[in-house]
């Protein structure tokens, strides 16, 4: 149940940011078997550790030491989204914003490589601006 529940929460938000969803039965039933396996794989996990330490404590330790690196990886996923989110908007208005100058570059005879590089240039940049942004409000989500 908690799989399902987990499934409808994921496409309720990915609806409202108005990602584009496969509305397709199958895909949904895929999606909601793969969410339900991994939930018994974990649930399965969790007992089998739970009955080979047999002590509260044990088992407490054991917890955290398999969710510490859980957290790390949702505070740089977390990190790497707000970056890639920043990045790209950015670029995508230095993209607009810039249009009729890469096309004045174009006619004084500028290659595409030259301004595919250019841009590439700028994509990088923004892209370590970005993804440091990131890192930097993960960081502080994460306190």
């Amino acid at each position: 149940m908690r799989a399902l529940s987990q499934a409808v929460v994921v496409y309720g938000l990915a609806f409202l940011l108005g990602v584009k969803i496969n509305w397709n039965p199958l895909a949904l039933a895929g999606v909601l078997t793969i969410v339900s396996l991994a939930a018994v794989l974990f649930s399965t996990f969790s007992l089998i550790i739970a009955c080979t330490v047999k002590t509260r404590e044990r088992f407490m330790g054991i917890g955290q030491v398999l969710t510490m690196p859980i957290n790390f990886l949702s505070a740089v996923a977390l990190g790497f989204i707000v970056g890639i989110t920043v990045s790209g908007q950015t670029f995508y208005n230095f993209t607009l914003d810039n249009l009729r100058y890469f096309g004045t570059l174009k006619a004084m005879g500028t290659t595409n490589r030259t301004l595919l590089q250019m841009m590439l240039l700028q994509a990088l940049m923004v892209g370590t601006i970005g993804y440091g942004l990131g890192v930097g409000i993960a960081s502080l989500c994460e306190s």
